[in-house]
């Protein structure tokens, strides 16, 4: 439990320090430079929700905690659509309980974390990346 929290908590650090695209200039060979590679990203889910989702593609991992366990294996990665210019990291948390991790490819890029609800509080931070982590 102390390692999701630390991992919340980073995640919650991190993505108030980006900066959107829009915000700054990006280096050469990122996604939103139209002469790079196609974009790719970390494609996965580790989820502490009771009843999982089955339909939903995302590959179910606890791997998907940790990038240095899955970097190098190719069925945790995806190449992005053109319109997906960032890579994404998304933590779920329920009345500060940690609930679910989702990394996939993103089209728009708003950083922070967004809370709803009463009694039962919500909350999901997003970081994004602006540069494809592979190749």
């Amino acid at each position: 439990m102390t390692l999701y929290l630390l991992l919340f908590l980073f995640l919650q650090f991190a993505s108030v320090q980006l900066l959107s695209a829009n915000e700054r200039k990006l280096p050469k060979g990122t996604a939103n430079d139209k002469n790079s590679e196609s974009m790719h990203c970390f494609y996965c889910r580790h989820s502490n929700k009771a009843h999982k989702d089955l339909s939903d593609p995302l590959i179910e991992r606890s791997e998907c905690l940790s990038p240095e366990m899955f970097v190098n294996q190719s069925q945790f990665q995806r190449q992005c659509a053109t319109h997906e210019t960032f890579c994404m990291t998304s933590v779920s948390s329920m009345n500060g309980f940690f609930v679910e991790m989702r990394r996939d490819c993103a089209e728009r890029c708003r950083p922070g974390c967004q809370e709803s609800g009463y009694g039962l509080f919500s909350r999901q931070c997003l970081r994004l990346m602006e540069m494809s982590f592979f190749g």
